[in-house]
């Protein structure tokens, strides 16, 4: 069918009725960032687990890398799935310093087009950086150790990368 000249369009805009059903909608109002925090603190417990899990699944990959020289590249981009994921959900859970350390691991990773033995040491420092900060329970930013974790990563990055 073609449309002539001598023919109207007729423009149908039928109601949004999902609108006002779905909840969050219009302005955040105080109820609702209550809500929010109320479900973060809720989760926080099981974050401190799944942030057990995510180091643990890292520290295993690392391993496969140390013991595999030749998957290491392989190996680096699968334990950037992992930190990216891991560096997202940190801030939120109080984790700011995980954070940091996973942001340099993923763009350290992300700039690799191979991994040698040098590029894999920086992996393993980052590595070792967010097993401490687990291990020792380290929530917010840190404070000056934080800030020495992740001025001392800054340098071995920049260090194999010149």
């Amino acid at each position: 069918m073609t449309v002539t000249d001598t023919q109207k369009a007729q423009i149908v805009n039928p109601p949004n009725r999902l609108r006002p059903k779905v909840s969050g909608s219009g302005p955040i109002s105080p109820e609702m960032l209550a809500r929010a925090k109320e479900a973060v603190a809720s989760l926080a417990p099981q974050f401190a687990e799944l942030l057990a899990k995510d180091v643990e699944k890292i520290c295993d990959l690392y391993a496969e890398g140390l013991a595999d020289p030749a998957r290491r590249f392989e190996i680096a981009k699968a334990i950037f799935e992992v930190a990216h994921d891991l560096r997202g959900q940190a801030g939120t859970f109080d984790f700011p310093l995980i954070t940091r350390v996973g942001s340099s691991l993923c763009r350290f990773i992300e700039g690799l087009t191979e991994c040698d033995e040098a590029c894999f040491d920086v992996v393993g420092v980052h590595v070792e950086a967010l097993k401490a900060v687990l291990r020792n329970g380290i929530h917010g930013d840190g404070g000056p150790l934080g800030r020495e974790i992740a001025d001392g990563l800054e340098t071995a990055v920049k260090k194999v990368l010149s």
